[in-house]
């Protein structure tokens, strides 16, 4: 599976007078053609994002064969993308119009390979009907169904085949090992389970039309450039709906974990910080949320549970309880007016380390026991925090590049599992919770995640596709 990180490493690369004079041409039509393509394709990607009918002037006349109109409003154009950009820095008064608009488009490397990629789309939405899909059951490898015809046509479209081309009995459709195989493919870049079997997560997918990829595909571009270009040298950050960290020291990315976030009725919040100390060996108090919805069903059915898994138990003044199981399981019916505190050690739910940053949600990044949960590919499975798979080796970088007292950092984590210790960082290192759903590593096919969160389901919405799916190749 690509990683989406090294492409979204936002490129600064300011250009100076004399390098967009180098890209002007004279005032030909050929000049002002090429100005009308180059605002065409920019313009084209912020109204996908931004509002389509608020840009429907600007498309219809770009979208036209009318150079004088588009040069003589070029500029207002670029105006309005200089607006919606926020740019800061000044465009040269001698820069020709053609250089300003090449001037004007994100300096982020996947620009053209989003814009690109956005243009195939629209043209695909425009050449054939996409209609939905309908299935209730799965289809297997090696089963038959008339469905297998369209869903081969729709990989094929949207290039899963890599060219090579499908070829399915229309008369006997059947899932066969070669159909399989580009299906694992199709799978493996939505953040699915590889294993070629068409559920309701791949027919999700195969029924999203070209327009609503390219909508999702505008968004989070615009969303993850906007984001990139302010950040820090060194930082950590999660993106929620691909279940993914990346830690980027001094501009490059060293370090790539997958993780769990919390479930769509805990969610993981956006938010930046940052990380302040690191835990080793930390002891969890139990939110009183968790308490209430997941301990408390499994006390009522087990008095010993808490002792099982080295709980403490207090009062709400702080004083330590001796309640035997009986006593707990009977207080757990009832109001149960206990705070609770589980010890480190293997059972923890923290795992070895936690990194703490301040926030409003008491949310934090944090090792666990449950080490198979990492295999799965819908990783939405916590209360809000992040689980790191990798926490070794980011609590190892930490300790080797921020640690105040590496030592004894060595030393206890080397020998002693139940002494909770917190390290001060000598620079807090800045962590960033981002939710983008869509994005590109390369030239090739795009990456597209589960909205877990739905947060973006306003993508869906087709209204708005008819001035910009006229967009020719």
């Amino acid at each position: 599976m690509s990683s989406l990180w090294p492409a979204m490493l936002y490129a600064e690369q300011a250009l100076d007078a004399k390098d967009l004079n180098a890209v002007a041409l004279d005032g030909s039509n050929n000049h002002i053609e090429l100005v009308r393509n180059t605002l065409l394709q920019h313009v084209t990607l912020v109204a996908l994002t931004d509002d389509t009918k608020d840009w429907q002037a600007e498309l219809i006349l770009l979208n036209g064969q009318d150079l004088k109109a588009i040069e003589q409003q070029a500029s207002q154009i670029l105006k309005r993308l200089y607006d919606f950009w926020q740019l800061t820095e000044s465009m040269p008064s001698q820069a020709s119009l053609l250089a300003q608009t090449i001037a004007i488009e994100p300096r982020a490397k996947d620009y053209l390979w989003v814009t690109n990629r956005i243009r195939f789309l629209l043209w695909l939405h425009s050449q054939d009907p996409w209609p939905t899909i309908d299935y209730e059951h799965v289809i297997r490898p090696g089963d038959q169904h008339a469905s297998l015809i369209p869903i081969a046509k729709r990989l094929k479209q949207l290039g899963d085949d890599q060219g090579e081309g499908i070829i399915v009995d229309e008369v006997n459709p059947q899932l066969t090992p070669e159909l399989v195989g580009v299906l694992k493919a199709f799978q493996a870049r939505h953040g699915l389970s590889s294993d070629g079997v068409i559920g309701p997560q791949t027919l999700y997918w195969i029924n999203q039309t070209p327009y609503q990829r390219a909508r999702l595909l505008a968004y989070n571009f615009v969303m993850k450039t906007q984001y990139l270009r302010n950040l820090e040298p060194t930082y950590l950050l999660v993106n929620i709906p691909a279940f993914e960290l990346v830690l980027v020291d001094k501009g490059e990315a060293t370090l790539t974990s997958k993780v769990i976030v919390g479930r769509s009725d805990r969610q993981t919040p956006v938010l930046s910080s940052l990380v302040s100390n690191i835990v080793v060996n930390p002891a969890w108090r139990v939110p009183r949320s968790i308490v209430r919805n997941d301990l408390l069903p499994k006390i009522r059915k087990d008095g010993s549970y808490l002792a099982q898994r080295n709980f403490d138990v207090f009062d709400f003044n702080g004083n330590p309880m001796n309640l035997d199981a009986q006593m707990l399981q009977a207080e757990a019916n009832g109001n149960f007016p206990y705070s609770l505190i589980q010890q480190p050690g293997s059972s923890n739910a923290l795992g070895k380390y936690k990194l703490h940053f301040n926030n409003g949600f008491n949310v934090y990044l944090h090792d666990t026991p449950d080490k198979h949960l990492f295999k799965q590919s819908m990783r939405a499975l916590s209360s809000g925090c992040i689980r790191v798979d990798k926490i070794d080796e980011l609590a190892q970088w930490i300790a080797n590049e921020q640690m105040f007292n590496s030592r004894q950092w060595q030393s206890l984590t080397q020998r002693d599992a139940t002494k909770t210790q917190w390290f001060s960082l000598k620079n807090n290192v800045p962590v960033h919770l981002v939710y983008w759903t869509a994005w590109m590593t390369g030239p090739g096919l795009p990456q597209f995640r589960t909205d877990i969160y739905d947060m973006q389901s306003f993508t869906n919405d087709t209204r708005l596709s008819d001035v910009t799916a006229k967009v020719s190749l």
